[in-house]
């Protein structure tokens, strides 16, 4: 996924995103080349993450 589709899923801005990543609290982008993805499952994970923390409770 492009950071402009991440951004448009997750309802965030491309900053926050990018701001997450380096503090490692989004997944890690891939290098294609000159341009960078998202793994689209590592997304929706990290989506889920909050409600699989709720479900343990």
């Amino acid at each position: 996924m492009t950071v402009e589709e991440v951004s448009e899923l997750i309802g965030r801005s491309v900053s926050s995103i990018y701001g997450d990543e380096k503090k490692g609290a989004f997944p890690e982008r891939i290098k294609l080349g000159w341009s960078s993805r998202w793994r689209t499952d590592e997304v929706l994970v990290w989506i889920e993450e909050p409600a699989a923390k709720r479900a343990r409770r």
